[in-house]
């Protein structure tokens, strides 16, 4: 992987983080780096991204910066 280089998120990646993070998505609450390396084990997928990266995209949903996630959360 090039360092520097953004990389867009994959529908495969996305909804995995979506049911990773749902609950805390929904509550608006922080995600604990404790979760996030849960997630990186259950999601071989999320693996590729770092915790600081996986962190800010849960950030972003939760600030609603993010469109994409409205069909989950209907």
């Amino acid at each position: 992987m090039i360092l520097g280089c953004k990389r867009r998120w994959t529908d495969e990646e996305e909804n995995q983080l979506l049911d990773a993070f749902s609950i805390q998505i929904k509550e608006k609450l922080n995600v604990s780096t404790k979760a996030i390396r849960n997630a990186q084990k259950k999601y071989k997928t999320l693996c590729d991204r770092s915790e600081a990266v996986i962190r800010s995209k849960v950030n972003n949903i939760i600030l609603g910066k993010v469109r994409k996630t409205e069909k989950f959360f209907k």
